[in-house]
């Protein structure tokens, strides 16, 4: 019952270890798995900042596109 196995749950890749303490090993587990949540959580966030800021310059973009087309007209 004590040593290593591979977790045959959701996160197949972990190496979940067992303790002698039997809440113990749940709450590794909780810890494992709350750090994955975040570290996808972090992704997420980085990702959503990433296309904000490229939707942000495509608008620059256009709007220096839309002024340099009104100073031609003007002249």
């Amino acid at each position: 019952m004590h040593g290593r196995y591979h977790d045959t749950r959701v996160y197949q890749h972990f190496h979940h270890t067992h303790s002698r303490v039997p809440y113990l090993d749940s709450e590794l587990f909780n810890i494992e798995a709350c750090a994955l949540r975040e570290s996808r959580n972090a992704n997420r966030r980085a990702l959503t900042a990433q296309e904000g800021l490229e939707r942000a310059k495509e608008k620059s973009e256009l709007l220096e596109i839309n002024i340099t087309v009104a100073r031609s007209k003007k002249e």
